[in-house]
């Protein structure tokens, strides 16, 4: 947060026996550095700030502070959000018929 910059070098997943664990980007295109807009760095601070403190701070692979997470305090994963949009789309489609 302080230099404006999201720093991709890992990702979490999920693997079958619903184990979470961190792995490095499956590719080298996959690992970068992305500058903040300022929207994007409010965006952020927003969420930061409104995190309700978790019961528990679940830590995958010594990485903690995930600021999304199910119901469980669990850390959302890219199936999650597949999901999420996925409804969204369909949401959208439904309301405006497209």
């Amino acid at each position: 947060m302080e230099n404006r910059i999201i720093n991709i070098d890992h990702q979490l997943l999920r693997t079958s026996e619903m184990k979470y664990v961190i792995e490095a980007t499956k590719t080298n295109a996959g690992t970068r550095k992305l500058p903040m807009t300022e929207d994007v760095f409010r965006c952020f601070q927003a969420i930061i700030e409104d995190r309700e403190k978790p019961r528990f701070e679940k830590m995958v692979d010594g990485h903690t502070g995930f600021l999304f997470t199910d119901k469980d305090g669990m850390p959302l994963v890219a199936m999650h959000w597949e999901h999420r949009f996925n409804h969204m789309v369909k949401r959208y489609n439904d309301i405006f018929r497209v």
